[in-house]
């Protein structure tokens, strides 16, 4: 179900009082491919209810013409996942703005986050530190890294 990150801290809320785990994805989900469904899938084995927040266009930093499909294109294919219950827009570059609003029991991201040599890396250690702040945990799954970029980049469309 697509919702506003203000309805997805009311839901979180009301979940977790009753004693559902909430889990939290974020991505930008451009051009979205057999690793997306299957990073949704297997984080949804850890939690009842699993939040998804997309990143704006204005944050998408993956070359040149990206995203190819803008957040509301995006932020439709993600919620037509059966793995992610509530999808939305966030609102900064980093989960952090989702992390304090929704305050998730697992936050998750692919393993490839966790290597230094990742460009993303320092933005994704201030989101683990948050959600160590709240007394949640980090989860990198252990799954096959697929890329849209390269994906575009094999087919020719993004040199």
């Amino acid at each position: 179900m697509i919702i506003s990150i203000k309805k997805a801290e009311k839901i979180s809320k009301l979940f977790k009082n009753r004693g559902k785990k909430i889990g939290l994805c974020h991505g930008c989900f451009d051009i979205f491919h057999f690793g997306h469904a299957n990073y949704l899938k297997k984080a949804k084995t850890f939690c009842d209810v699993l939040f998804v927040s997309v990143s704006p266009d204005r944050f998408v930093k993956k070359g040149k013409n990206r995203p190819i499909f803008g957040c509301k294109h995006r932020i439709n294919v993600v919620s037509s996942i059966r793995h992610a219950d509530y999808v939305f827009s966030n609102t900064q570059r980093t989960a952090l703005d989702s992390i304090a609003k929704i305050k998730p029991n697992f936050y998750f991201k692919g393993n490839d986050y966790n290597k230094k040599t990742s460009k993303n890396y320092k933005l994704f250690c201030k989101e683990k530190t948050a959600i160590c702040k709240i007394k949640g945990k980090t989860i990198l799954l252990k799954e096959p890294a697929y890329s849209s970029t390269k994906i575009l980049r094999k087919i020719g469309t993004d040199k």
